[in-house]
């Protein structure tokens, strides 16, 4: 694309000689016409070849300027091209049509520097340059939008914008929707879309957007995949964002629910599932997991009176066939340690304050392993690293209030 700066060169071959020979005092300033004066018909503008659309008016220009301006121009986002940068740029472009300079002036509305030996002008006025003298036949021209020239001006502004950052991912019913924030770079041009992309097993799907979020569909339910996001504008495609892992959730043979001979969700809790008691593990059921489940994990967590997630159940690996786990169940899936460690399995409830407290049962319906380093897993490592592989979790509600005088310890009441 033929730059800005092309109508310079141009506008000297129609500079009259008795123009280019304008004997006036060189160091004595001549007033620079009113924007206005460029003012022409608006009734071919633009594609006459010497007027370009300037806001709400058609003003003078040249052929070789509209002739670059029939193509996309950049509209620059993080680059503020200063007058002066433009002004700098044109005398080290072409010193001699610009030879040296008197100082820049400020003569609203316009701010210019103005060349003596060439008795010239070239201004800035409402975001708009302009230019004046013999190398423009004597006539107030303009160039065009100042942000028009933050590419040619400042060349490092302009390029690919930065990644999209902040990316979550929500899994649907054999789709995945992305949602993130702006790259802190656009790159010097407006993002014209973002494309979020979803890969697994070599397959990759992607959708496009304007504006976050973005839903990829055509994904297969059960499966893991590891989207993207990315920002294009003019100059083309920036680099990707961080990875977020996303399964697809199946449609499931009905409602995932989670049940227990131990009480009603909402419901109070025996003493027998704490240390006042027996310290057993309750009996649990679940039905209707969704399809692609490959594996179950059982957390069973308190909020104490911290605020702080107080684990006291930490079971993985359950096989997808599993349905249950009964009353101190041992052999089905692994055991991870609780807060109240370090024995693995089952930690009875014995909270050391008052009132009821409430405890909760979740079996997650796994579409795989979940990758863990080290033994033994914590509860909070096991949360982390199933995240990204849940497709569907159910909950079970219980309630406990300790006696006044309670007979249990917690350091009683652990199964190994």
């Amino acid at each position: 694309m033929k730059q800005p700066h092309d109508l310079i060169i141009t506008t000297m071959l129609f500079c009259t000689l008795a123009a280019c020979n304008d004997t006036r005092d060189a160091t004595s300033a001549m007033p620079m016409p009113a924007p206005q004066t460029a003012t022409v018909d608006a009734g071919h503008c633009g594609s006459d070849g010497v007027s370009l659309v300037a806001g709400s008016s058609c003003v003078r220009s040249s052929a070789i300027l509209a002739s670059a301006r029939a193509q996309p121009l950049q509209v620059t986002q993080a680059a503020s091209l200063e007058p002066t940068a433009l002004f700098d740029w044109a005398e080290s472009t072409y010193p001699g049509l610009f030879p040296g300079h008197k100082a820049d002036q400020t003569i609203a509305p316009y701010l210019l520097r103005y060349y003596p030996e060439t008795q010239s002008y070239m201004g800035v006025a409402d975001g708009l340059v302009y230019g004046y003298g013999p190398y423009t036949g004597n006539v107030l021209v303009s160039f065009g939008k100042l942000a028009d020239f933050s590419c040619t001006v400042l060349p490092a502004s302009c390029g690919l914008p930065g990644a999209p950052q902040s990316v979550t991912a929500v899994a649907g019913n054999a789709s995945a929707t992305l949602s993130f924030t702006a790259p802190a770079s656009s790159g010097g041009a407006d993002i014209s879309s973002y494309t979020a992309s979803c890969v697994a097993g070599g397959q990759r799907l992607s959708a496009s957007a304007v504006s976050s979020p973005i839903s990829v569909t055509g994904l297969s339910n059960g499966t893991s995949y590891s989207c993207t996001v990315s920002a294009s504008n003019v100059y083309g495609t920036g680099s990707a964002s961080a990875a977020v892992v996303v399964t697809p959730v199946g449609a499931s043979s009905g409602t995932f629910s989670l049940s227990s001979s131990a009480g009603s969700n909402g419901g109070t809790m025996p003493a027998d599932y704490t240390c006042d008691g027996m310290g057993s593990s309750p009996q649990l059921s679940w039905s209707g997991a969704p399809a692609g489940t490959k594996e179950f994990a059982i957390l069973m967590t308190t909020l104490p009176g911290d605020g702080t997630t107080k684990w006291n159940w930490v079971v993985y690996g359950i096989p997808a066939t599993a349905t249950a786990m009964g009353r101190d169940a041992l052999g089905v899936g692994t055991y991870g340690v609780g807060s109240d460690g370090p024995f693995r399995g089952y930690q009875a409830p014995c909270s050391q304050g008052p009132g009821a407290k409430l405890y909760t049962f979740t079996v997650y319906a796994l579409s795989g392993s979940p990758s863990l380093s080290g033994t033994p897993v914590s509860g909070q490592a096991l949360a982390s690293a199933i995240a990204p592989l849940t497709l569907a979790s159910a909950a079970l509600n219980l309630s406990y209030t300790r006696p006044s005088n309670p007979p249990g310890s917690t350091a009683a009441c652990m199964n190994p």
